[in-house]
């Protein structure tokens, strides 16, 4: 088979659908906190910097600005909730797993880059029968560093696939900010929690299937 290089995939908005577990655990924190409940719409729009970022940005909602130590203690506790919650109401976008199939099978080196914590998006990626289908799953605590840090997606690509086509493909601005300072091609996918224009973003391309990347990687692939 010929090795044809590497995609990275960004996780939660673009190959999972996590706002709903991700919102109801949110919400139990912010009810123990005395805070006011949020919609999973508001969720959508926090996600992309982790889970640390998600609750301080909730916690803050309330146009107040909450301790440090009572935020880490809120972060310890959605963990916590999250953790056995990770695909109770989650679920995978259209026509994912066959996608995967195909590319690995053509021969693409397929990794997971993701600010959700490694151990998580492990989980999630079994659970919902995916993990087979990456070569590596890299979180925030992997290697010390998260998107749009383009060190996060650097350290995806092993020596061996360094010269060969690295694409990302993912679904947010962070996901942008990092392909671009790392100089990959950047594939923006429109189903996910991208909070503005996806112009604006200025990606190479735009994906409103997934089963359409097999087109984008071959002219990726061609140049």
């Amino acid at each position: 088979m010929n090795e044809k290089g590497t995609v990275i995939f960004d996780l939660d908005g673009t190959l999972v659908d996590s706002a709903p577990d991700l919102a109801n655990s949110l919400n139990v924190v912010l009810e123990e906190y005395g805070r006011s409940r949020i919609s999973e719409s508001e969720v959508r729009n926090m996600i992309g910097h982790g889970v640390g970022e998600l609750v301080r940005a909730a916690l803050s909602g309330d146009n107040n600005s909450p301790q440090e130590p009572l935020i880490e203690t809120a972060i310890v506790r959605f963990r916590c909730l999250y953790s056995r919650n990770l695909s109770k109401h989650s679920t995978v976008y259209p026509n994912t797993a066959s996608t995967l199939a195909i590319l690995k099978q053509e021969g693409w080196r397929l990794v997971v880059c993701t600010n959700k914590i490694e151990g998580s998006a492990r989980k999630v990626l079994r659970e919902f029968q995916l993990l087979d289908f990456f070569e590596d799953v890299v979180g925030p605590d992997t290697y010390g560093v998260s998107k749009p840090n383009p060190e996060h997606l650097q350290k995806c690509v092993s020596d061996k696939w360094a010269s060969l086509p690295t694409i990302m493909v993912g679904d947010s601005e962070v996901d942008c900010a990092a392909a671009k300072a790392a100089g990959f091609p950047m594939v923006l996918v429109d189903w996910g929690y991208n909070k503005g224009r996806l112009s604006e973003l200025a990606p190479n391309f735009v994906l409103s299937d997934i089963r359409e990347i097999h087109q984008i990687l071959d002219k990726i692939s061609s140049n």
